[in-house]
């Protein structure tokens, strides 16, 4: 199965994607209740992750 690119393999970023999970989980339980898109925390959270993403793909673009 192939990845998407630019996605982290599973070893790389291990430190920020546990921390990204622990902020997922905790908004998930104890976050506010459905907000508009631009204030809901966890879509914020979604956005952030496909930013990051991204900048990884361009980077792998560039080196390529």
């Amino acid at each position: 199965m192939a990845r998407k690119s630019g996605a982290p393999r599973w070893f790389e970023d291990i430190p920020w994607r546990v921390s990204y999970r622990m902020r997922w989980l905790g908004l998930v339980f104890f976050g506010p209740a459905q907000l508009d898109d631009d204030a809901d925390p966890l879509k914020r959270l979604k956005r952030e992750r496909q930013r990051r993403f991204a900048v990884r793909a361009a980077r792998k673009r560039l080196s390529d």
